[in-house]
């Protein structure tokens, strides 16, 4: 879930330099995408948003990364659950089913493969911290501890659903 607020915080400022892909086709393929856009225009500083669920689905690409010097910069939004299945969940059903995740130290796991890695625990801390990992020289992310929140793609899905169930 924590992806569909970038779309609305982050701005396109040129053609061909923000991509978004829709819905669970796009599971845990943010790394493979950034790496595939620091190609594409080596010059420019990519910023990939990943979920903590779907950042373990390609995780160890960083070591990629890493090895072929593809500086992209990851802002993982932790909030240790699978997010719009749990706030999906909670609105249709009232409760949430093997939704949980650990409060995993992410950035370790970056560090370990060569990067750079940080964890961000307050609001006012992500600014700076987002300025470090552009200047490290090497691939980054930033695991960043989040409120659970549902994001308005989340919202409309429930509605949805209630829209379409029998009365």
């Amino acid at each position: 879930d924590f992806c569909h607020f970038g779309r609305s915080l982050l701005p396109a400022l040129k053609p061909k330099h923000w991509l978004y892909v829709s819905s669970l086709g796009m599971l845990g393929s943010s790394i493979p995408q950034a790496l595939a856009a620091k190609l594409a225009y080596p010059d420019s500083r990519v910023i990939m948003l990943t979920g903590d669920g779907a950042f373990g689905f390609n995780a160890m690409e960083f070591d990629t990364a890493v090895r072929h010097k593809l500086n992209i910069v990851a802002i993982l939004g932790n909030d240790s659950a699978w997010g719009i299945d749990r706030q999906i969940q909670l609105g249709l059903y009232g409760r949430p089913v093997a939704t949980e995740l650990l409060q995993t130290r992410y950035e370790q796991v970056v560090q370990g493969l060569g990067g750079y890695g940080e964890f961000v625990e307050r609001h006012e801390d992500l600014a700076p911290a987002l300025q470090r990992a552009l200047s490290a020289g090497r691939p980054a992310i930033l695991n960043v501890a989040i409120e659970r929140a549902i994001s308005p793609r989340g919202e409309a899905a429930i509605g949805r659903r209630k829209a379409a169930a029998p009365k």
